[in-house]
């Protein structure tokens, strides 16, 4: 079915005064609009920078950038002797997902949440035969349509009971030195994305081996600048969240004043 001709449509203009005072009114919102999109670049663009500064590119010891007081080469060390790995869920139907007194972290939880929570886990039943997850381990997804995105990483920041991990992932529970704001910030930084992304094998698909992610070096430093480094990005990636959320709160308004303010 067509729609009717533009010149049989009918338009409804309000007086002058109104008019600018409706455009006005939105010309506003869209500069803050503008302005809160700049600044949520920016602070990405920052984020991203940093993840490569402040930690040391294969083969260095010492990061590009590094807080005040802090001068000693960080240490090298192979994941293996940092923790040790679990698999996540096993022998499982699909009728077993979505109910149940139990929790899983689901795939895209962990790939896409730097620190995780309940917030993303679906309903599973009570399994005492699964690995649970516990608060400070890191879950890396093992499997990925392209190399680039294999072995995202999520620290786990719950504490509830009876959280088991999806299949397509597995945890690794760190030594108790180690901490965890650090934790979910080196194994993103290049340094380790480069490395694992060239353990990645497939075609239309791609896998990584755990046995082979416990190999890769991973640079530490002592525990105050491993607090140091994970609090700074904390902040940045709750300052990049409140500003997704103002943006997405005015998107919302001026929809909202779209619909309302015409005829």
């Amino acid at each position: 079915m067509q729609g009717r001709p533009i010149k049989q449509l009918t338009a409804y203009f309000p007086e002058k005064n109104e008019q600018e005072k409706v455009a006005k009114f939105l010309s506003s919102i869209n500069e803050m609009l503008e302005g809160l999109q700049r600044k949520h670049d920016k602070l990405v663009t920052l984020k991203k920078a940093m993840l490569q500064k402040m930690f040391p590119q294969p083969g260095g010891t010492t990061p590009e950038i590094r807080f005040k007081g802090f001068s000693a080469p960080w240490d090298t060390i192979a994941m293996e002797k940092l923790g040790q790995t679990y698999s996540g869920l096993f022998g499982k139907s699909k009728g077993d997902f979505g109910r149940g007194d139990g929790y899983f972290v689901t795939y895209m939880g962990v790939f896409n949440h730097t620190v995780s929570n309940l917030n993303v886990t679906d309903a599973i039943g009570v399994d005492p035969s699964q690995n649970e997850v516990r608060k400070g381990d890191v879950l890396f997804t093992i499997s990925s349509e392209t190399p680039h995105e294999v072995g995202m990483s999520s620290v786990w920041a719950g504490d509830a009971k009876n959280v088991y991990l999806n299949s397509f992932c597995f945890g690794f529970r760190p030594l108790p030195s180690l901490k965890s704001d650090f934790l979910a910030y080196v194994f993103r930084a290049d340094e380790f994305r480069k490395r694992i992304c060239l353990l990645a094998q497939g075609i239309s698909r791609y896998n990584i081996s755990k046995t082979k992610v416990m190999k890769i070096p991973v640079s530490i430093p002592d525990t105050d600048e491993q607090q140091k480094i994970g609090t700074y990005f904390r902040t940045l990636d709750e300052l990049i969240s409140q500003h997704a959320t103002q943006l997405q709160k005015l998107q919302q308004i001026k929809s909202a004043c779209l619909e309302r303010m015409f005829v």
